[in-house]
């Protein structure tokens, strides 16, 4: 379960470290939230993706390449979807888990003011269900370990440019004028 340090530790560097520097952030409804209470419900996200990603990713390609595990389990009756389904719910299971291990720790910050914080729950299931779908997808089109840079090549700018530490409001004219155009699109229909 070392999964879930990573993003307590990006927590405490960032939400709490950075956090104490930066201060207040504008939140929901105009009003303003500390900087770790804005960035936790990112870091919760991105464990699920992260989560789901490293289980169907990095540990499915050593099943299929180096142990060549797959080629056992079909000579049983079962399918390669059947596998594939199996994969994808053991990968959302342990993205759960650490989502679930992440959520604990943000209640004992005390950065979850509500009960309601449970419904983030179904939400990183389903973010982790997409990607462990996609990293299943694209480890079948692997070739060697080192084609995994270019997984990394992705994830890395969804974490860092998401707005997962910074409001949207600080992002570049152009995203601005999109979600400017966006909201009032949203507001007049």
């Amino acid at each position: 379960m070392a999964e879930i340090f990573e993003p307590v530790l990006h927590l405490l560097a960032f939400g709490v470290g950075i956090g104490g520097l930066v201060g207040n952030v504008p939140g929901f409804a105009d009003t303003d939230v500390p900087y770790a209470e804005f960035v936790a419900p990112a870091l919760l996200a991105t464990t699920a993706m992260n989560g789901a990603m490293n289980e169907t990713t990095f540990n499915l390609f050593n099943k299929l390449r180096t142990n060549h595990t797959y080629e056992s389990i079909l000579t049983t009756p079962m399918t390669v979807r059947g596998v594939a389904w199996g994969e994808v719910c053991g990968a959302l299971l342990r993205g759960a888990l650490v989502t679930v291990g992440f959520l604990v720790a943000v209640t004992v910050f005390g950065l979850a003011h509500s009960p309601l914080v449970l419904l983030a729950v179904p939400g990183a299931l389903l973010v982790g269900f997409t990607f462990a779908a996609l990293g299943l997808a694209v480890v079948t089109c692997l070739r060697d370990w080192q084609d995994f840079q270019y997984i990394q090549l992705a994830m890395l700018p969804m974490f860092l440019f998401a707005t997962t530490f910074y409001p949207l409001d600080v992002c570049p004219v152009r995203c601005s004028c999109w979600w400017s155009a966006c909201r009032s699109t949203r507001a007049s229909s």
